[in-house]
Protein backbone atom coordinates (compact mmCIF):
# COMPACT_ATOMS: atom_id res chain seq x y z
CA UNK A 1 0.00 0.00 0.00
CA UNK A 2 2.79 2.43 0.38
CA UNK A 3 3.56 2.51 -2.93
CA UNK A 4 -0.18 3.71 -3.46
CA UNK A 5 0.03 7.19 -4.25
CA UNK A 6 -3.29 9.83 -5.49
CA UNK A 7 -2.39 8.96 -9.25
CA UNK A 8 -3.62 6.23 -11.13
CA UNK A 9 -0.54 5.34 -12.87
CA UNK A 10 1.03 5.26 -9.61
CA UNK A 11 -1.02 2.79 -7.65
CA UNK A 12 0.37 -0.59 -8.27
CA UNK A 13 4.14 -1.03 -10.39
CA UNK A 14 4.21 -3.52 -13.43
CA UNK A 15 4.47 -6.77 -12.57
CA UNK A 16 5.73 -9.65 -15.00
CA UNK A 17 4.16 -12.82 -12.47
CA UNK A 18 1.10 -13.16 -14.91
CA UNK A 19 -1.06 -12.40 -17.33
CA UNK A 20 -3.50 -12.24 -14.72
CA UNK A 21 -1.46 -10.08 -12.51
CA UNK A 22 -1.02 -7.35 -15.12
CA UNK A 23 -4.99 -7.80 -15.88
CA UNK A 24 -5.62 -7.26 -11.91
CA UNK A 25 -3.40 -4.00 -11.76
CA UNK A 26 -4.95 -2.76 -15.00
CA UNK A 27 -8.09 -2.98 -13.61
CA UNK A 28 -7.58 -1.54 -10.10
CA UNK A 29 -6.00 1.53 -11.81
CA UNK A 30 -8.90 2.11 -14.50
CA UNK A 31 -11.26 1.46 -11.38
CA UNK A 32 -9.43 4.25 -9.21
CA UNK A 33 -9.22 6.37 -12.51
CA UNK A 34 -12.94 6.15 -13.10
CA UNK A 35 -13.63 6.90 -8.87
CA UNK A 36 -11.34 9.93 -9.78
CA UNK A 37 -13.32 11.15 -12.84
CA UNK A 38 -16.74 10.52 -11.66
CA UNK A 39 -16.24 10.45 -7.90
CA UNK A 40 -15.77 8.13 -5.50
CA UNK A 41 -20.06 8.14 -4.72
CA UNK A 42 -20.91 6.88 -7.89
CA UNK A 43 -20.24 3.38 -7.92
CA UNK A 44 -19.11 0.78 -5.52
CA UNK A 45 -17.74 -2.79 -5.43
CA UNK A 46 -15.57 -2.67 -2.24
CA UNK A 47 -14.92 -6.16 -2.31
CA UNK A 48 -14.09 -6.79 -5.50
CA UNK A 49 -11.90 -3.53 -5.23
CA UNK A 50 -9.99 -5.40 -1.82
CA UNK A 51 -9.61 -8.73 -3.51
CA UNK A 52 -8.25 -6.99 -6.97
CA UNK A 53 -5.64 -5.11 -4.59
CA UNK A 54 -4.63 -8.14 -2.79
CA UNK A 55 -4.25 -10.40 -6.12
CA UNK A 56 -2.07 -7.24 -7.58
CA UNK A 57 0.27 -7.27 -4.88
CA UNK A 58 0.73 -11.05 -4.08
CA UNK A 59 2.58 -13.02 -3.59
CA UNK A 60 3.92 -10.80 -1.06
CA UNK A 61 1.12 -10.00 1.93
CA UNK A 62 0.09 -6.29 1.61
CA UNK A 63 0.84 -4.88 5.44
CA UNK A 64 -2.38 -2.40 5.51
CA UNK A 65 -4.30 -0.99 7.78
CA UNK A 66 -7.51 -0.37 7.69
CA UNK A 67 -7.46 3.40 6.93
CA UNK A 68 -5.23 2.99 4.29
CA UNK A 69 -7.84 0.46 2.42
CA UNK A 70 -10.40 3.33 3.58
CA UNK A 71 -8.47 6.14 1.88
CA UNK A 72 -7.57 4.27 -1.13
CA UNK A 73 -10.77 3.17 -1.73
CA UNK A 74 -12.62 6.09 -0.93
CA UNK A 75 -15.01 3.85 2.03
CA UNK A 76 -15.14 4.09 5.79
CA UNK A 77 -13.18 2.18 7.74
CA UNK A 78 -16.62 0.94 9.17
CA UNK A 79 -17.35 -0.26 5.47
CA UNK A 80 -14.02 -1.55 4.89
CA UNK A 81 -14.11 -3.69 7.84
CA UNK A 82 -17.55 -5.45 7.18
CA UNK A 83 -16.18 -6.43 4.14
CA UNK A 84 -12.69 -8.01 5.35
CA UNK A 85 -15.05 -9.86 7.54
CA UNK A 86 -17.24 -10.98 4.96
CA UNK A 87 -14.29 -12.20 2.82
CA UNK A 88 -12.37 -13.76 5.45
CA UNK A 89 -15.72 -15.47 6.62
CA UNK A 90 -16.04 -16.83 2.84
CA UNK A 91 -12.68 -18.19 2.87
CA UNK A 92 -11.29 -15.78 0.61
CA UNK A 93 -9.07 -13.55 2.36
CA UNK A 94 -6.84 -14.40 5.46
CA UNK A 95 -5.05 -12.57 7.96
CA UNK A 96 -0.93 -13.33 8.57
CA UNK A 97 -0.57 -13.23 11.86
CA UNK A 98 3.24 -13.91 10.98
CA UNK A 99 3.56 -10.16 9.05
CA UNK A 100 0.76 -8.52 11.48
CA UNK A 101 1.46 -6.06 14.27
CA UNK A 102 -0.98 -4.44 16.97
CA UNK A 103 -1.28 -1.75 14.19
CA UNK A 104 -1.06 -2.92 10.86
CA UNK A 105 -2.63 -6.06 9.61
CA UNK A 106 -1.38 -8.32 7.00
CA UNK A 107 -4.04 -9.50 4.62
CA UNK A 108 -3.73 -12.35 1.74
CA UNK A 109 -5.56 -13.74 -0.45
CA UNK A 110 -6.30 -17.69 0.34
CA UNK A 111 -5.87 -20.14 -2.49
CA UNK A 112 -9.50 -20.62 -3.12
CA UNK A 113 -10.01 -16.78 -3.86
CA UNK A 114 -6.60 -16.99 -6.50
CA UNK A 115 -8.30 -19.50 -8.08
CA UNK A 116 -11.21 -18.11 -8.19
CA UNK A 117 -9.38 -14.33 -8.85
CA UNK A 118 -7.68 -16.73 -12.16
CA UNK A 119 -11.08 -17.79 -13.46
CA UNK A 120 -12.73 -14.55 -13.54
CA UNK A 121 -9.59 -13.00 -15.34
CA UNK A 122 -9.11 -15.92 -17.61
CA UNK A 123 -13.55 -15.01 -18.33
CA UNK A 124 -12.40 -11.14 -18.49
CA UNK A 125 -10.22 -12.39 -21.58
CA UNK A 126 -12.45 -14.68 -23.33
CA UNK A 127 -15.09 -12.46 -23.65
CA UNK A 128 -13.21 -9.37 -23.85
CA UNK A 129 -13.50 -7.58 -27.47
CA UNK A 130 -10.80 -5.26 -28.67
CA UNK A 131 -11.87 -2.30 -30.15
CA UNK A 132 -10.95 -1.91 -33.82
CA UNK A 133 -7.68 0.68 -33.02
CA UNK A 134 -6.58 -2.27 -31.13
CA UNK A 135 -6.09 -4.21 -33.99
CA UNK A 136 -2.32 -5.06 -35.42
CA UNK A 137 -4.01 -4.89 -38.99
CA UNK A 138 -3.19 -1.27 -39.60
CA UNK A 139 -3.24 -0.72 -43.76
Amino acid sequence: MDDIQGESDKHIPPSNDSENRLTAQSLYAIRRERDRLFGINVFSDTGWDIALLLFANEPEATVVTQSQISDELGASEQTVGRYVQALEQQGLVKKDSAKSTLEKLALRLTDKAISFMEATFSAHQRHFVPLPFDSDDKD
